[in-house]
């Protein structure tokens, strides 16, 4: 892991990213996105997409404040260790080495001390659909692709990562079909059972498909 300060920014990343790379990520985590969310299940973070020479096509995922505190504080956090961004881009990097399908981790950035702003950016999927379009457009499609996305939580539970929010809306589908699990901000290191993880991971998906009213045939996840 490569750590570096650039003009106010801290950047971590597993390759040695040179100067240029730096200003042109510290151009565009300081610009506005230009992606929004495609449904309601696909969150708040505001999302940047953009192609620079040493990384190719990314995603710059920017960290947003939820709830009351967004009305007076829509984007800093308190620092504590790590911040937001770099806890996720480590749960990433583990997820990958466990053979989870997940979007690969470009680096994670943040500014400022004690209380900063960050931005996580990943390799895009191109191309790719979010899930939710499956289960509200194509019904079938949807619960063909159920046993793909449920090996994928299966390799989480047994590398005891929980990723806390796994619904329909964190997962993308790629050209080939293939699932790619999104969002593991908060995502932690789980301690209980593995009996128990299955049910935390079951009760997040099945109140994500009876709040949305997808159909009752994409409920029950078949996890190991």
């Amino acid at each position: 892991m490569f750590y570096t300060k650039h003009k106010s920014y801290k950047f971590g990343s597993q390759l040695n990213l040179s100067q240029v790379a730096l200003d042109n990520l510290i151009s565009l985590c300081s610009s506005k996105s230009n992606a929004k969310p495609d449904t309601i299940l696909t969150g708040r973070n505001p999302v940047i997409k953009a192609n620079i020479p040493e990384t190719g096509s990314i995603v710059i995922k920017q960290y947003a404040r939820g709830g009351l505190i967004s009305h007076f504080n829509k984007d800093k956090y308190l620092y504590s260790k790590k911040s937001r961004s770099e806890l996720e881009f480590n749960t990433l990097i583990n997820a990958k080495i466990a053979g989870v399908n997940v979007p690969q981790p470009i680096a994670c950035v943040s500014k400022g001390f004690p209380f900063y702003k960050a931005w996580l950016v990943t390799k895009e999927v191109k191309n790719s659909k979010n899930f939710v379009e499956f289960c509200r457009n194509k019904e079938n499609k949807a619960i063909d692709l159920l046993p793909a996305i449920c090996e994928n939580i299966d390799k989480l539970i047994e590398n005891s990562i929980h990723h806390i929010d796994l619904h329909p809306g964190n997962i993308i589908i790629d050209n080939s079909n293939k699932p790619f699990i999104l969002d593991f901000d908060k995502a932690y290191s789980f301690t209980g059972t593995k009996e128990k993880l299955i049910r935390k991971y079951k009760q997040r998906w099945q109140r994500a498909i009876k709040k949305y009213k997808l159909s009752n045939n994409l409920l029950n996840l078949q996890l190991k």
